[in-house]
This record gives structure tokens, sequence and C-alpha cells, in this order.
């Protein structure tokens, strides 16, 4: 297994063990790079856990993924108040992020992005909110530098939820990839995102897709029936002119 810029084209998360079925069938679709999470403890599994609504990848799924002659990149998965703690939680997610990346074999190099996502992840009516600027900065820079000395490189999901204007985004230190979803943060000169997210869809065994609708595709999901994804695309980012790809497993 090697490192690999992630080729321009579409590429999907999702939180569902890409099993063969779904592999075949989103490479029909033309889909060529996954991402798959990692979990925020310092856990990781030897086979995919198929009893956990989120399925984190496991090293049995990389390797077959990869044969199959899949790109396969992680991101760390967030869970509500605890992206409140800033330096402290931050180190400690990023070390556990690289420990479970090197236990499911991604290698050395390859980009984990740092989930960073907080009014989502607690719906209840006394959620406060997204930290501010300075809890966000604080807990993303102690991730990247985590990840980085656990010989990974450091991304970044920028979710609507980060309070952080171009020039604060763009100057974390430790943070050399970037990936979308809905934010209003504008690119600078400088830099791009690698990764740009879409919409949440539902894929079908005979290759239909069609946007998420709970009330119609859960059940569907609970069978195993369909596949539940976002759509994203992979793009260059340039840096004083040099086009950069995000960089992930391959074999």
């Amino acid at each position: 297994m090697r490192v690999a810029g992630a080729p321009r084209r579409l590429a999907l998360d999702t939180v569902t063990y890409l099993a063969p079925k779904w592999r075949r069938v989103m490479w029909r679709c033309g889909y060529r790079t996954v991402m798959r999470y990692l979990n925020p403890t310092r856990y990781w599994r030897a086979t995919p856990d198929l009893d956990d609504w989120i399925q984190t990848l496991s090293a049995q799924e990389l390797d077959e993924l990869t044969a199959a002659g899949w790109h396969v990149g992680a991101v760390q998965r967030g869970i509500g108040r605890a992206h409140q703690g800033g330096e402290a939680v931050g180190d400690s997610w990023g070390t556990a992020a690289a420990h479970n990346a090197a236990g499911v074999g991604l290698p050395a190099g390859c980009h984990i992005y740092c989930d960073c996502e907080w009014a989502g992840a607690d719906m209840s009516r006394s959620w406060p909110g997204p930290p501010p600027e300075p809890v966000q900065r604080a807990y993303i820079e102690a991730w990247a530098r985590a990840v980085i000395r656990g010989g990974y490189r450091a991304g970044l999901y920028v979710s609507p939820d980060l309070r952080l204007d171009s020039a604060a985004l763009y100057a974390l230190r430790g943070i050399s990839s970037y990936w979308y979803c809905a934010s209003a943060t504008q690119a600078v000169d400088v830099r791009r995102a690698h990764l740009t997210q879409s919409l949440e869809y539902a894929a079908h065994l005979d290759g239909t897709i069609e946007p998420w609708d709970t009330q119609a595709h859960q059940g569907l999901q609970t069978r195993g029936q369909v596949l539940r994804f976002d759509a994203d695309m992979v793009s260059a980012s340039r840096v004083r002119g040099v086009a950069e790809w995000p960089l992930v497993a391959a074999s």
C-alpha cells in the first residue's frame, strides 16, 4: 500500500462499511475515492463493526478497498461537546487519530481530516453552539500537531460551524489540506479546497442515486438495500503555482 494523490473526480464519504456490493455499485457510478471515518478515541478494529451506526474504517476494509483499485482517505469523526476542550482535547484526539490510522494500515504521509462540526452533533435545546474562535483554533492546531507527530498530514473539514475568516482559516498551523462543506468562508488566493462536499444521497443496488430522504430510505438502509453517502469532488489546490492533491492510500 502506498500514498497517492487522489484523482480529480467524484468521491464519496460515508459512515457505512463499503461492502463489496456497494463498492461495485459506486464504481459503476464513477466514484473512485472514498473517505472513511476513524474513532476519536484510541480504538480501531481489524474487521468491520456492522452493529454500530457509524462503522469506522477497519484494517480489512482498507485492504479490500485498495485491492479493488479505490483511493481511501480518512476523517476522524467528531462528537458533540468534546470540541469545546480546546488544546488539551485537540492533542488527545489528534494522537488517537494517528494511532488508529496506523492501526488499520494507512501509510504514513496520508492526510487525516479533522471533523469540526459542533451544532449538528448535539441537537438538544441546551446546546450552546460552536465554541469561540480562539478555542476552535487551539483545538485544530493541537490536533494537527499530534497527527503530524504520528507521521501523517493534517487536513481540516471546514463545516458551517467554523467561526474562522479566510485569513484565520488558511493561517492555521499544521493544516495542509481543506475539505469544504457548505462553508461561507472564502478561499484565499494561495490555496483552494482539495475536497468539496455537496449533498447527501441514497444509492440503490441497481445504481440509481437520489437525494437522501429519511422517511423513504431509512428502512431500506437498515435492511442493507440503500447506501447513505455524501458526494464530494476532488480537485487540486495550487500553492505557489504548484498543484497539490489530497494524499490518500492506494494499492
